[in-house]
């Protein structure tokens, strides 16, 4: 996948048809996981997400072990895709209790940092779950994020702290 036998990178979802195609599911499935992480930095969770999930139906069909990370990963994103039906249909629990999830993992999701972190405080603030909100809080009014929160939210993020 790196070019360890000839020196060229091979684009990872060509590989990744290839060991399916060749019924190779463990290589199919290191490579998913490759091409999930790249996704995932680049900020198309969705994609990681159908990625993840169609190699984990896979590899659930054909009876092979599901590796830790790649169950991992997809509860995480998961739970990031959960957390807009939750709130929409009131469920701030759940909203709330999900976003944890992922602001937990907050480093799996590196170009949206402050914008879950805020979305952790809120959901958690409308469910109560008030030690939760003020702990992301905190971490939100680190330097480094303090200048990128959202204006409207700005003023009770930082009196929750």
């Amino acid at each position: 996948l790196m070019g360890e036998s000839d020196g060229m990178p091979k684009d990872a979802k060509y590989l990744f048809r290839l060991y399916m195609a060749l019924k190779q599911y463990r290589e199919a499935a290191r490579t998913a996981i490759i091409i999930a992480r790249e996704e995932q930095s680049a900020g198309n969770y969705r994609n990681a997400h159908d990625v993840l999930f169609s190699m984990y139906a896979e590899l659930k069909s054909q009876k092979i072990k599901i590796p830790s990370e790649m169950a991992t990963n997809l509860m995480i994103l998961h739970s990031y895709i959960l957390v807009k039906i939750h709130v929409k249909s009131g469920d701030h629990m759940k909203g709330a209790r999900m976003l944890i999830r992922v602001a937990n993992n907050i480093s799996k999701f590196p170009s949206h940092i402050v914008p879950i972190l805020t979305s952790t405080v809120i959901e958690c603030h409308r469910a109560g779950l008030k030690n939760s909100a003020f702990s992301f809080a905190a971490m939100l009014m680190r330097p480094e994020y303090r200048n990128k929160i959202d204006a409207k939210y700005k003023k009770k993020i930082e009196a929750m702290v």
